[in-house]
């Protein structure tokens, strides 16, 4: 395409969303004298809920060089432990120092580290990005490497391409990883070697509330700090399929809030500020807005030759289900991407209408995953974990507990290509269902809670015929609930990427996204934002809707930069809050 087409079609992906809104609340509505958020107590609950963010992008591990393979029956019987491990360090010292990246031929199923779904199969393939060098196979799943590279089955490797060259990464690598990082933090420190990989990454915000919301004028700030190590079990001692992963986090939020009769509230969120319940940034966390914990601790096993995988641990469901950011499969690594879109809103990392349910970011959980994949076009899988935060517990801080409040989810989905040129495609469904006695917005207990929903994305366009992923892209998802834990009951989501929207940065990345959602309409349902305040009304707005725009760059090799503009006319944590324009700068460090 030529550079001005290429122009003018990033500029028609902003028009586009532009128009895609009225505001409802142009005229500003009075408030009552008391209007202020606290988030102390997020939910009337005896448990003291906490609502949950989840954010969901990828970036791309780099695997590092399989020690020499031992053939143990060459060594007699009675030579011994000590003449096996003589044996294994002088082969050893063959191999060169540094880890490098292997080739996708090489690491086969077993070295995957890493899905955009997080998961395990769950989906298409996470691909990466622009790199055309088939030496670099980079490893981004659960399932079976594809040789030579390419996007690999559902659930399975991505595509040939080092994985610091990707073309762009998700607004929150934290939600949308299960492996963090590029793993340069541990070729710095000299440890990748053997199956074993660290990594990780920080992403820090400023964010100001231009206008409207409950802080006009204010301003906050966040940053996140996750340290990731990977232990590939076959490499370091010859079992065949077998994972092992930790990461620790540590979340820091910072800022003023606003005054309410001398009272400061809304500190340390910019969600608060702008009084918005689906969240326009995502990587804000609930209180406390200063934690640090164990994020993930799980082990991971593949059987039947890659068609079945297992992972149990402490993990971040939002990896495995309702995942839209994952990549499709592709065949020629260079269509590849590592991520749908970069946006920082909230609702594409997690579906709003289960927000009080499923863990991800910031509070994992413990639990099992299942996935088959019986081919490269589909797979199925299915989920349990400790359900307490459905009753406002902080799964993110504790250790399991299976006290009767368990969280099941099944999902399925398929991928295809359309047209001459191969433009890849996905959709995926699931249904999930909350056990135990659950104390509801309106104070009364309900046994259970049940839902539903769905996402899918598809290639619109290639700018050159599958050339470093560069073209336009969509996506969409679906949520419904009617349970009264929800304080969003309907949900849906849309949104455009283009990859490659400027000549000569063609490792950018721009897009649009619009949530909207329809709230609880019980007359208590917006009392967590409000607690001991009195309100005219405890009812939350009657809907919500966030648009978002974003353009990341890529400044160097592991660094990116994101500017994202977010308009909310009609934000739900009270009716009648002023509209609410919100700008936030995001840097992302992948280490």
């Amino acid at each position: 395409m030529p550079p001005r087409m290429k122009l003018v079609s990033c500029s028609l992906l902003l028009v586009f969303g532009t128009g895609c809104v009225t505001d409802r609340y142009a005229t500003p509505v009075d408030r009552p004298a008391n209007l202020g958020v606290s988030r102390e107590n997020p939910a009337p609950t005896q448990d003291s809920r906490t609502p949950v963010g989840n954010d969901r992008t990828t970036s791309v591990p780099a695997p590092v060089r399989r020690s020499p393979a031992i053939d143990l029956s060459t060594l007699a019987d009675d030579q011994g432990e000590v003449a096996w491990v003589d044996r294994w360090l002088q082969r050893a010292r063959w191999e060169e120092q540094r880890p490098a990246i292997p080739n996708a031929s090489e690491v086969g199923g077993t070295a995957a580290l890493s899905l955009p779904s997080g998961g395990l199969g769950g989906g298409s393939a996470s691909g990466t990005a622009a790199a055309s060098d088939s030496e670099s196979g980079s490893v981004t799943g659960f399932g079976v490497a594809t040789p030579g590279g390419g996007g690999g089955e559902p659930g399975t490797t991505g595509g040939a391409s080092d994985p610091l060259m990707a073309n762009a990464v998700s607004g929150n690598p934290a939600a949308s990883n299960i492996v963090a990082g590029t793993g340069r933090l541990g070729d710095v420190l000299g440890v990748n070697h053997d199956g074993i990989r660290l990594g990780g990454l920080n992403i820090t915000d400023a964010n100001g509330n231009l206008a409207g919301g409950l802080g006009p004028g204010k301003w906050v700030g966040d940053t996140l700090t996750i340290v990731d190590l990977l232990i590939d079990l076959e490499k370091m001692v010859d079992w065949k399929g077998g994972l092992f992963g930790i990461e620790f986090l540590y979340y820091n939020g910072f800022g003023g809030g606003y005054t309410i009769n001398g009272v400061e509230q809304g500190k340390n969120t910019p969600n608060g500020l702008a009084g918005s319940v689906m969240g326009f940034n995502a990587l804000d966390a609930g209180p406390p807005y200063s934690r640090a914990e164990l994020y993930q601790l799980w082990f991971r096993q593949t059987f039947f030759d890659e068609k079945l995988v297992v992972r149990i641990g402490k993990s971040v469901p939002t990896y495995d289900f309702d995942n839209v950011l994952r990549d499709w499969k592709v065949e020629d690594p260079e269509a590849a991407i590592p991520a749908i879109s970069g946006a920082l809103f909230k609702p594409i990392y997690i579906n709003p209408t289960m927000l009080a349910v499923l863990p991800g970011y910031y509070n994992s959980a413990t639990g099992l995953v299942v996935a088959a994949i019986p081919n490269k076009y589909t797979y199925l899988q299915y989920g349990f974990f400790d359900g307490n935060l459905a009753r406002g517990e902080q799964t993110g801080f504790d250790g399991p507990r299976f006290n009767g409040y368990y969280l099941h989810l099944l999902e399925a989905g398929l991928n295809w290509t359309l047209a001459k040129d191969d433009k890849p495609g996905k959709f995926g469904a699931g249904v999930w269902f909350q056990t135990g006695k659950l104390m509801g917005l309106n104070g009364r207990l309900e046994e259970g809670a049940t839902g539903m929903y769905l996402f899918g994305s598809q290639r619109l366009y290639f700018e050159k015929p599958k050339s470093k992923g560069q073209g336009l892209v969509s996506w969409m998802q679906f949520g419904a609930t009617n349970a009264d834990i929800s304080q969003t009951q309907r949900y849906f989501g849309f949104g455009l990427s283009y990859f490659g929207p400027i000549p000569n940065r063609d490792e950018d990345s721009c897009g649009f996204g619009l949530a909207y959602g329809t709230m609880n309409p019980d007359p208590q349902a917006g009392s967590s934002y409000f607690p001991n305040d009195n309100l005219r009304t405890t009812q939350l707005g009657s809907s919500e809707t966030i648009l978002t725009w974003y353009y990341q760059m890529k400044l160097h090799d592991g660094i990116y930069i994101q500017p994202n503009l977010s308009y909310i006319p009609n934000p739900a944590e009270h009716p009648g809050i002023p509209g609410a324009f919100d700008v936030t700068l995001r840097g992302i460090v992948l280490f």
